[in-house]
């Protein structure tokens, strides 16, 4: 059996659904991992979501949630 790995990406927002910005950033985010995992052989995008921030509610974040295959590589600055 594969160990699969959670990877959370969290961007900032300006309010709690998203502004036209923020709608862009998650867009272009998923496109951008689902291609970098993929050709990496890594993993895949498995969904998003928008709302307050666990430790400062007073913040709005967009998290983007990734499979991983390799920990270690899916945290690294370079796939």
């Amino acid at each position: 059996m594969n160990e699969s790995f959670w990877l959370v990406v969290q961007y900032p927002m300006k309010s709690p659904k998203g502004n036209q910005r923020d709608c862009w950033l998650r867009d272009k985010v998923r496109e951008y991992l689902e291609i970098a995992l993929d050709e990496a052989h890594l993993g895949y995008v498995d969904g998003f979501d928008m709302g307050r921030c666990i430790s400062d509610p007073t913040q709005y974040v967009l998290n983007i949630f990734c499979v991983v295959a390799e920990e270690e590589r899916g945290i690294a600055k370079e796939l």
